[in-house]
């Protein structure tokens, strides 16, 4: 962190962290952040926070796992499968229509990320969700960097790395990008991502750059999710829009999301507050920390 802004910011959410239980989480002066990462440049840094039990997780490792555990439990899982169209009958949600024909059914999740529109306007709904397009890049080993280091986040510019084998996994968001499904290397941005991860960590100068890739969030215009049943469709549900944060919500907004369908409300936790209307209601829910 490195205005007293962000500080402030940080020690808010350090404080609502430990409320809900997160006993270790923790506010480290810039001597300290030097003593845990004493190769990140921490010039004009003046705090940073912790925890650590935080991790990182292979995304692919853990979809898979989702799937197997979802078919050990009855679900069926169709593959190659293209959803054209839904089908409503008195303000309900009653077929869904693939390009392997049509099923009924009286309950539909639309949690197709980037794509989400495009599943709301089979019913008439207009679901602000964008495709927005992020980089990010690997590098080779760089020995310096032990496996346990820490997750590096400058804020400021949204610069993140962390320990990815066989060496670092560096990413940046781009402030002026626009919505759009594109996959494609923005080289020009590749450049300033480096050159800002150079800044942070300059012994960056001695790995290469062994992977580029780019993917899309699921942007909303408040960086929270959808979640919940659309008041306009009953049976038509939306787990969408996580903005960069849905692999970490994931197993927490499937379980509110099974017991909204099941027992109309998520008793668990009250995700009342992230239902489509409040965007059109006026009640966005700003979020402040995300890369």
């Amino acid at each position: 962190m490195s205005s007293p802004r962000e500080i402030e910011i940080f020690k808010k959410n350090i404080a609502l962290q430990k409320a809900f239980g997160v006993s270790d989480v923790e506010f480290l002066e810039p001597a300290e952040i030097a003593r845990r990462a004493p190769r990140v440049n921490l010039e004009g840094v003046l705090g940073g926070s912790f925890c650590p039990r935080d991790g990182v997780a292979d995304p692919n490792t853990v979809t898979q796992t989702f799937a197997k555990r979802a078919r050990e439990l009855g679900a069926r899982i169709e593959t190659e499968t293209d959803v054209i169209g839904i089908e409503t009958a008195n303000g309900r949600v009653a077929k869904i229509k693939t390009n392997r024909g049509a099923i009924a059914t009286r309950a539909i999740v639309n949690c197709a990320g980037p794509w989400a529109a495009k599943i709301g306007a089979y019913v008439d709904l207009e679901i602000p969700i964008v495709p927005l397009r992020r980089q990010f890049f690997n590098t080779s080993a760089v020995p310096e960097i032990p496996r346990d280091h820490p997750f590096v986040i400058e804020f400021a510019t949204s610069l993140y790395f962390h320990p990815d084998a066989p060496g670092l996994l560096v990413g940046m968001s781009n402030r002026h990008e626009t919505p759009g499904e594109t996959y494609a290397i923005d080289e020009a941005f590749h450049l300033q991502m480096l050159e800002r991860a150079l800044y942070r960590l300059p012994l960056l100068e001695n790995a290469r750059v062994t992977r580029q890739l780019a993917g899309l969030y699921e942007a909303t215009p408040d960086a929270h999710p959808i979640l919940g049943e659309a008041r306009a469709v009953r049976g038509f549900y939306n787990c969408a829009g996580f903005s960069g944060h849905g692999f970490q919500h994931s197993p927490g907004a499937g379980l509110a999301l099974s017991e909204i369908i099941l027992d109309g409300a998520s008793k668990t936790i009250d995700v009342s507050m992230l239902d489509l209307e409040r965007f059109r209601e006026g009640r966005p829910i700003l979020e402040h920390n995300v890369v």
